[in-house]
């Protein structure tokens, strides 16, 4: 017997009736009407279906998306604007890009799952959680080129996650806590720029600096370092 399984399409972020995607604040959830189904926003106006792959696409603006729940999406690419994510746990199962150009902020909520998400561009980390959601693989690659900013004063989580770091890092606040088997691996630059603690294992074949604070950076997880520490 065959098996019927429902094709599911990309959807589109929309925040307005108006013709045309229309960037915006907006809530992610299963009822909130956020989304298009064309690239171009001739398409319906629709609730996101669990399972998609989601696309946030208008450049020239700072878009903040609230995660209701646990919101499930395959694939999710962030190639033009400012999007910033908050609350809700966002669970990625396949692949994620931002792309040159483009960033993504996450400042509360999860990213989880089992997925690998692929900065070619800016994510900022302010606060909030990386976890691979018991799923195994979860990955996080800055990509040759990609920046990723780690600041504020709250503290961020890696729950066993993965980053691997071909750009470059930089952390100027907040402490970077293990809650399972995290690891960063660097072969790009990793900069810290203030007094703060890392607590995952850090494997360094690249560079290593610390740049500002007045006190101490402390790496209290294992550190297996080839490369000079400056």
């Amino acid at each position: 017997m065959l098996e019927t399984r429902q094709l599911l399409s990309a959807l589109y972020w929309d925040t307005s009736a108006t013709i045309g995607l229309q960037a915006g604040n907006g809530t992610w959830g299963t009822s909130d009407i956020c989304w298009n189904t064309a690239a171009d926003g001739s398409g319906s106006r629709v609730a996101w279906t669990s399972g998609s792959d989601a696309v946030f696409s208008v450049g020239g603006s700072t878009s903040t998306i609230t995660v209701s729940g646990t919101v499930t999406v395959a694939n999710i690419t962030v190639s033009a604007g400012t999007y910033q994510f908050s609350t809700g746990t966002l669970k990625l199962t396949s692949s994620g890009t931002v792309s040159s150009g483009a960033t993504m902020d996450l400042i509360s909520g999860t990213l989880s799952g089992a997925g690998t998400l692929t900065v070619n561009g800016t994510m900022n980390w302010t606060g909030g959680t990386m976890s691979d959601g018991m799923m195994g693989s979860g990955t996080t690659t800055i990509a040759s080129g990609g920046v990723l900013n780690i600041s504020g004063s709250a503290s961020k989580t890696l729950t066993d996650h993965i980053v691997n770091n071909n750009g470059a890092i930089n952390w100027s606040g907040g402490t970077i806590q293990n809650n399972s088997g995290a690891t960063l691996n660097n072969a790009g630059t990793f900069t810290l720029q203030g007094d703060n603690q890392f607590q995952p294992s850090l494997n360094n074949s690249g560079t290593l600096t610390k740049s500002g604070g007045t006190g101490t950076s402390t790496i209290s997880g294992s550190l297996t370092t080839r490369l000079p520490v400056s």
